[in-house]
């Protein structure tokens, strides 16, 4: 949430220099999700917990010493990489733990809550590189409970390089959720610094972004594991559109308030709906969720190179917004029309 800020108001960079770093960040990101994700069907699932979260701590640390365009680009880089390291062998392990899914994803909505409030008062009151330091040590913190986590049976599972049949089967959530996230991850580049156009300090943004992950939390602990998860993904697509053009129609922050709970409740209902349908149906599991965690990050990348191109035609935030709804429901009726045929 910070590192915009940090590279707009300390490094004194572009709105197109930090979309451009944006779309990298995602690209490696992208690449390494697919890999860590796939290797992990093979490998097993522990041992890229443990590399993931052990690399993250560091490479979040080294972002207190970003000085100018191209440490902020390098560091970004490596933070993308050891970002996509993780997420796909730790979904893999929750669902063949026999957890649910749902519950599961509540837990780090929560730590993102907190992550939100915490780095919102160390930002305001401290100062803003302090709040990668307090990441870093999260991560430390995660690994050591991940080394308590007890051993679950794995058959090594040969996937080749492309998984057509993976991708055939998952095709109406993939191709929906990044139309979807495109547009948010457009959004998403420029959304602190349009937060402060609206008149919110550092505080008050993590305050509006913390609104959204404990909505995440109710949603999903209580709710989520009660729903089809095909209704999931599709009131879940439906939701995001009517959310982002609210944001457009906000004349202060504390209008977002509101929004920002409807947000939390449509990216919980399309995100734990795709992961819920991946993995009833594939048994690699591991490239499956690695695909749709790179196909989040891809997203990010078109994203960034939208926000570069919109920014240039509209120079404001507000029709970035608007265009990112447009995407949502474009992404909304792909899965309605896709997962039709496919019936």
């Amino acid at each position: 949430m910070f590192i915009v800020i940090l590279a707009k108001d300390q490094l004194f960079l572009s709105d197109n220099a930090i979309a451009y770093v944006a779309a990298i960040f995602a690209a490696t990101n992208f690449l390494s999700s697919y890999y860590f994700g796939r290797a992990s069907d093979y490998y097993g699932r522990s041992i890229f917990l443990y590399i993931g979260l052990i690399s993250c701590s560091l490479a979040f640390l080294l972002q207190i010493v970003i000085w100018d365009f191209w440490s902020y680009l390098v560091i970004r880089v490596l933070t993308g990489i050891c970002m996509g390291i993780f997420p796909a062998a730790l979904i893999a392990y929750v669902h063949e733990s026999k957890r649910k899914l749902g519950a599961f994803s509540s837990f780090g909505a929560m730590g993102w809550f907190i992550g939100m409030i915490v780095s919102g008062i160390i930002a305001q009151y401290l100062f803003l590189r302090s709040v990668f330091i307090f990441s870093s040590l999260l991560f430390i913190i995660a690994f050591a409970i991940s080394l308590r986590l007890p051993p679950i049976g794995h058959k090594a599972i040969k996937v080749p390089l492309f998984p057509k049949k993976i991708i055939k089967e998952n095709f109406a959530v993939y191709s929906s959720v990044l139309t979807r996230h495109s547009g948010a991850h457009m959004m998403w580049v420029f959304w602190p610094l349009y937060l402060q156009t609206l008149g919110a300090n550092l505080l008050w943004i993590g305050i509006i972004q913390a609104t959204n992950a404990i909505t995440q939390v109710i949603v999903m602990f209580f709710i989520l594991d009660r729903i089809e998860s095909k209704k999931s993904i599709f009131f879940g697509l439906f939701l995001s559109g009517m959310t982002f053009l609210s944001f457009t129609l906000a004349q202060d922050y504390i209008q977002l308030l509101p929004s920002q709970v409807f947000l939390g409740m449509s990216w919980s209902l399309m995100y734990v709906g795709a992961i819920k349908y991946i993995n009833e149906r594939s048994e690699e599991r591991g490239t499956a969720t690695g695909i749709l965690t790179s196909i989040i990050s891809i997203s990010s990348l078109i994203g960034s190179m939208l926000a570069v191109l919109f920014i240039a035609i509209f120079g404001e935030y507000r029709w970035i917004i608007l265009c990112a709804a447009i995407l949502a429901f474009v992404g909304f009726g792909l899965y309605t029309t896709l997962s039709k045929t496919k019936n």
